[in-house]
């Protein structure tokens, strides 16, 4: 048939132009007819660019009414407001501080400057002191006082971009409303406001409709109070404050330096997190719920993971066990801020089920060696292929991040597939733990037992364990000439402790301690011959650190074990 000359398939410009000239060439009017210099030519050019660019716009339309293929924020944000996800803004960073103060009480709105980094912090709320004494906490906030929106526009605030919303205070007169939480507690007399983003990535303030919330009238008293945070992650970290503007702070001592500060949630944790979050229902019944619902209810939260007792090592039947940290360095939460987050969350699990804060460890993933083949047709002597390596290893740190995979096969097959110089690279991998000696050592009590865990959660290569070379008691061994200890394991499942005579190493201890190979779980028990207050000045006095080899090169972050790149050789093997 003609038709069949139409290939709806081509939607290029010049596929279209031809498949529309081949079309009219199977009619009679146009047999041996030259298109290439006619006017006729003209109006298919203005088919093919119209038909061309209606199908480019209908594909960008459809990407952009889903979450998997939205490219645009304003498209991603909408499509989160439909699931009941509201996208994080950004985070003010906030510290800690003790202080004494000329007054009984802190009001909102004192202000300081962080000496390091220059940024406002300040009080969002009054505080009453004992004594003249008590701990107060400052947000990092473009001035000292909150930012206020009062305009009520057919029943909405609109709150800039730049806003903390998890910082919003909404008053209607003289009454403060609380955020919704769950929709099913409401009734007609729930004094809420509700929350949803909207375009260029602002947000919106709303009221209730008289069945879920009281409905609040267009001429209200409305006074919507935020911060607008413009330090963000740069004002992390900060520690030293003074106060400006008033003189009520007679001295402060920085209990939690700044921490917290982030930019608005991206693109991709916005189309990761919504479609999690709309299938826990702001319920925490599975660990996946949990650790979704955490991460939204405490934004301050850098990074959490979280998994079932069935799952912990060993299992605990009737726990929800989680980790987080409150930024990029790893740092943790004080143990009552974890016990504040464990009973909010609590209040979102099933009966029963008890959330449990771990410590997160961060691991280093190391590439003691490894071999480079080039081509020396394309590249003669293999100049700039180690940096190539080295530097695309680098690329793939997962920076302690949880979950996150050391993708050892990508790493290879990218480094052959955009080099035309690389034929193959192989690299080997360990991963390691270390104990500062610092933290350790106690002066002239060597012999004190030390008992050390390590939970790589990774399995591990029999017989691949190994330390550095670390100080030892000088009794341990006779004729010690060097007072250096090493650790090993002997291949069945139990570590060995000793040090070296004459270069050759002798084992003191066989049943110092135990490796769950399939696990990646070592204990180290009662480990006295630690001389770990040896003289610093001595290069013998290092941190203890313990190696082992993964039986996959592709590490991966579990439970509360994560990893980052430590040492990468600088001696990688290029041959031909």
């Amino acid at each position: 048939m003609a038709d069949s000359f139409i290939n709806l398939s081509k939607t290029d410009f010049d596929q279209v132009k031809e498949s529309l000239t081949d079309f009219l060439r199977t009619k009679e009017e146009f047999t041996d007819y030259d298109f290439s210099g006619s006017a006729l030519s003209t109006l298919i050019d203005i088919l093919s660019y119209n038909t061309a660019f209606f199908s480019t716009y209908t594909n960008f339309l459809a990407n952009e009414s889903f979450i998997d293929s939205a490219q645009k924020r304003d498209s991603l944000m909408s499509l989160a407001r439909l699931v009941g996800y509201t996208p994080r803004s950004r985070i003010s960073a906030r510290a800690v501080l003790d202080v004494t103060s000329s007054q009984t009480s802190i009001p909102a709105g004192t202000a300081f400057s962080g000496r390091q980094t220059g940024y406002i912090f300040t009080t969002i709320d009054n505080t009453e002191l004992s004594n003249n004494k008590g701990q107060i906490t400052v947000y990092q906030n473009s001035g000292a006082n909150l930012n206020v929106n009062t305009t009520l526009f057919n029943g909405k605030v609109t709150v800039t971009e730049q806003a903390d919303v998890s910082t919003l205070r909404v008053f209607v007169g003289n009454t403060e409303y609380k955020k919704a939480d769950r929709i099913s507690a409401l009734n007609a007399n729930s004094q809420v406001f509700f929350i949803d983003p909207i375009y260029s990535g602002a947000y919106e303030v709303s009221f209730g409709d008289g069945i879920y919330g009281v409905v609040v009238p267009e001429n209200s008293d409305v006074r919507v109070e935020f911060l607008t945070p413009n330090g963000i992650n740069n004002a992390n970290g900060e520690s030293v404050f003074d106060e400006t503007g008033t003189t009520i702070i007679t001295s402060s001592t920085v209990i939690t330096p700044a921490f917290g500060g982030a930019e608005r949630e991206s693109a991709e944790s916005i189309r990761t997190n919504a479609p999690s979050y709309f299938q826990a229902q702001n319920r925490a019944v599975t660990a996946n719920d949990a650790e979704i619902v955490f991460k939204v209810d405490n934004p301050e939260v850098f990074d959490a993971t979280a998994w079932g007792g069935e799952d912990n090592n060993p299992p605990q039947y009737g726990r929800i066990f989680l980790a987080a940290t409150k930024d990029a360095t790893g740092a943790t939460f004080s143990a009552s801020q974890l016990s504040e987050f464990g009973a909010k969350l609590q209040e979102k699990m099933v009966v029963g089920i008890l959330p449990e804060f771990k410590n997160p460890t961060c691991y280093d993933i190391n590439i003691p060696s490894g071999v480079a083949v080039f081509d020396s047709i394309v590249n003669s002597d293999g100049t700039g292929v180690r940096d190539k390596v080295t530097t695309k290893i680098r690329a793939y740190d997962p920076d302690c991040a949880f979950k996150a995979i050391f993708p050892y096969s990508n790493i290879v097959s990218e480094l052959v597939t955009e080099n035309d110089d690389i034929r193959s690279v192989d690299f080997d991998v360990n991963i390691s733990a270390s104990f500062s000696n610092s933290a350790y050592a106690v002066l002239g009590q060597d012999k004190l037992p030390r008992n050390f865990f390590i939970s790589f959660a990774n399995r591990i290569v029999p017989g691949s364990i190994f330390s550095n070379n670390f100080a030892i008691d000088v009794d341990l061994i006779d004729n010690d000439e060097e007072n250096i200890g090493f650790i090993d394991d002997d291949e069945n499942g139990f570590l060995r402790f000793g040090g070296y005579v004459n270069g050759v190493k002798k084992v003191i201890n066989s049943r110092i301690g135990t490796v769950n190979y399939q696990t990646g779980n070592i204990t180290i028990i009662n480990l006295t011959g630690w001389d770990a207050d040896r003289d610093s000045r001595d290069p013998a006095a290092l941190d203890l650190t313990i190696y082992a080899s993964p039986f996959s090169k592709s590490v991966r972050g579990i439970r509360q074990a994560s990893f980052s790149l430590g040492t990468v050789t600088n001696t990688l093997t290029v041959t031909e």
